[in-house]
């Protein structure tokens, strides 16, 4: 995937991220799970390159089994930090 230089220091190895599909509206078939491989040292065009690995394969979120289809579109979400909130 390609970030923006804004808040690429952010992102770690290891972080974990959501890859919503185009074809796949994931109010219907849920997101793929994955996880911060690689991250490119140096920007191409103001972006950075990010490999993420896929961690179910294209199984997604709600047990559908995705149909891979070369240059298919989609959005990431990368979680940098895990926080949860309370209601005391």
């Amino acid at each position: 995937m390609q970030v923006p230089a804004q808040g690429y220091g952010k992102i770690k190895p290891g972080n974990k991220a959501r890859i919503k599909l185009t074809p796949y509206p994931y109010q219907e078939y849920g997101y793929l799970s994955a996880t911060v491989k690689e991250l490119a040292l140096l920007p191409n065009k103001a972006q950075y390159r990010v490999a993420l690995q896929i961690d179910q394969g294209l199984v997604s979120t709600c047990g559908k089994v995705l149909s891979f289809k070369p240059e298919m579109d989609g959005e990431a979400e990368i979680i940098t930090e895990d926080i949860s909130f309370y209601n005391v």
